[in-house]
């Protein structure tokens, strides 16, 4: 109750919470943070699914990082309490309000939990810094990172994006920035002139995971390991055992199409998140789960595309899924610049060894690496021979003559 109490206290201090008479209230969280101490939170997901959203689009992390290619220099910047910063209309402070044993509050500004908020506070940062985004300045919600060629070049768009900053009234926290630097950590991802390459304290995190026992264990696992797919060769075809068995171990209550095939006795089980897998969790998904982290291990470094060396494109495809590189060649070495799978779709698990093939080469044109090899010249290698059918628009099927229009767009 300390902790709630000293809270309230800063938020009171600082005129981010007043007391409120709302005819609305939502609860508190207390979750413990990385470093040990408590943090209160707000639980808004009756509010939230009152909203009306804000469609902004936030960026893509792997999207954004390719703008720093050719910079040497970089400053990470953070804003002192963000959203803290916004205040919020006064018709919609009361909807904000919440309900704890030490009173009845309502916030004064913007504050995470509500939905909508990551895309305005998004938007917000991107018209702070005006047309220096993503060409002198990425912004990814309230981290920014200033990068340039060289010192001075550095050095001068740091200072518009401070003169910017200065004039929308908002406050950076020190601890939070890193200035000049060579490398920085930014978004879960370490930064140098080389390329990208994955956060040590994220990869120690993987290596020392315990073996999930349940459902929920593992989706935690699967979401923290895919935000890092990009790195991991075939990473889908890895995962595969996994993530089959979050979609045989449904959650559910009282419905038996929704429940889990029993292994020992031929019957539909409800399970819950927290119920321990036992027969489900088998030997080849052991296997994946130590697979993966072995990948985490010798992730390479991803070097940012640059349209001025060639592209060398390899796919691969088999009934696990598809599993495509792009690579860049310079200095006569094939530099991989993103990893990428998927799983297939039901029907797509019958098509021929061929069609896979195909399939897989249309998919990383045309969708996943399109904003990098349109209008470019590149390889493409394959193991697979007769994929050289589709020259000949006679032995293709009706879905191959639209995949040739796509590749030909």
């Amino acid at each position: 109750m300390g902790e709630v109490w000293w809270h309230l206290q800063e938020f009171l201090n600082h005129k981010i919470i007043r007391e409120s008479k709302s005819p609305y209230a939502s609860s508190i969280v207390i979750v413990c943070k990385k470093n040990g101490n408590l943090q209160m939170c707000i639980d808004y997901r009756v509010l939230n699914t009152h909203m009306v959203v804000d469609q902004y689009t936030v960026p893509l992390v792997q999207e954004a990082l390719d703008c720093l290619g050719g910079s040497k220099w970089f400053t990470v910047l953070g804003p002192c309490s963000g959203y803290y910063q916004i205040p919020l209309r006064e018709a919609d402070k009361e909807k904000t309000a919440f309900i704890c044993p030490l009173g009845f509050f309502q916030f004064e500004y913007t504050l995470q939990g509500i939905s909508g908020a990551p895309a305005m506070f998004q938007h917000l940062m991107e018209k702070v810094v005006r047309d220096m985004h993503l060409t002198q300045v990425l912004v990814y919600l309230d981290d920014l990172i200033v990068f340039g060629k060289t010192l001075e070049e550095h050095d001068e768009r740091l200072l518009h994006v401070l003169d910017h900053l200065e004039a929308a009234g908002l406050k950076l926290l020190l601890d939070k920035c890193k200035f000049c630097q060579a490398s920085v950590k930014y978004v879960g991802h370490i930064i140098s002139q080389n390329g990208v390459r994955t956060d040590p304290e994220k990869v120690k995190a993987v290596t020392t995971w315990q073996c999930p026992s349940n459902y929920g264990e593992l989706k935690r696992f699967l979401g923290f390991t895919g935000f890092y797919r990009r790195f991991v060769p075939d990473y889908e075809a890895i995962t595969r055992p996994p993530n089959q068995l979050t979609r045989g171990y449904q959650i559910g209550k009282s419905s038996k199409k929704r429940g889990a095939q029993d292994p020992t006795q031929g019957v539909q089980k409800v399970c819950s998140p927290s119920e321990p897998f036992g027969l489900w969790w088998e030997a080849h998904c052991e296997d994946a789960f130590h697979e993966i982290i072995r990948c985490f291990t010798e992730a390479p470094m991803l070097v940012y595309p640059d349209s001025n060396w060639p592209f060398i494109l390899h796919t691969n495809a088999s009934l696990s899924g598809l599993g495509v590189v792009l690579y860049q060649l310079h200095e006569g070495r094939q530099h991989p610049v993103a990893y990428a799978s998927r799983s297939l779709v039901p029907s797509e698990t019958r098509y021929p060894a061929h069609k896979l093939e195909f399939l897989a080469l249309k998919w990383a044109v045309t969708e996943k690496f399109r904003d990098h090899l349109y209008g470019t010249t590149f390889q493409v290698w394959t193991d697979n021979n007769p994929l050289t059918y589709i020259l000949t628009s006679a032995k293709l099927d009706g879905t191959g003559l639209l995949w040739v229009a796509a590749l030909a767009d």
